[in-house]
């Protein structure tokens, strides 16, 4: 029989104050889904490895009855790559939105100033990527936008995974339409991917 399915989704930077975001996830219900929304807390000091602890926590908690399946945004894509690489046997799959995984060191450090534990997160995205193997990366679909002034999308690209050109244009926009009228595509990568 297989395993009912649940979802976390990870927020990109201002992620305390989730807007839509929390409520969009909702949608999932409706294709059988259980939504979780954990925020990372990107500008709490020192509190980036108690949360990714209390996320692994979750993960083993829902593993025990349900496929766990990873929805990150944005900056929530490192977060989401380093999780993923902790727990490669606990995770069906893996959707990004606009992430950012290349060419970190273009960061400016304003956002790091800003949001202390985004810099933890992407310093440890090098290590994380290097722990997936082709199997593993195949679980990943990294959708990136035709025109992002946010992120590059040549920087969401990663090697081995399902990288897919969206038609949308821009970063906010296009976290929107995939939590919402693009979230089939989303579901149709959990569901094809779910133990």
């Amino acid at each position: 029989m297989k395993k009912k399915k649940a979802v976390i989704y990870i927020p990109g930077l201002g992620d305390e104050k989730p807007r839509g975001q929390k409520l969009a996830l909702n949608l999932f219900k409706i294709f059988g889904i259980k939504p979780y929304y954990f925020a990372v807390g990107w500008k709490n000091s020192g509190t980036y490895q108690s949360r990714m602890n209390e996320l692994d926590e979750l993960i083993t908690n829902l593993y025990k009855t349900r496929s766990v399946n990873l929805f990150a945004a944005s900056a929530g894509a490192s977060a989401a790559i380093n999780t993923y690489a902790r727990n490669l046997d606990k995770i069906s799959s893996v959707s990004l939105v606009c992430g950012k995984i290349n060419n970190i060191d273009k960061i400016s450090s304003s956002y790091y100033s800003v949001n202390p534990n985004f810099k933890e997160s992407v310093s440890n995205l090098k290590n994380s990527l290097a722990k997936l193997n082709s199997n593993s990366r195949n679980k990943i679909l990294s959708i990136r936008p035709q025109n992002d002034p946010v992120v590059p999308p040549k920087d969401t690209i990663i090697k081995g995974a399902k990288n897919l050109q969206s038609f949308t244009y821009g970063h906010t926009p296009t976290i929107v339409h995939y939590l919402t009228i693009g979230l089939p595509r989303i579901v149709w990568w959990i569901k094809k991917n779910s133990k």
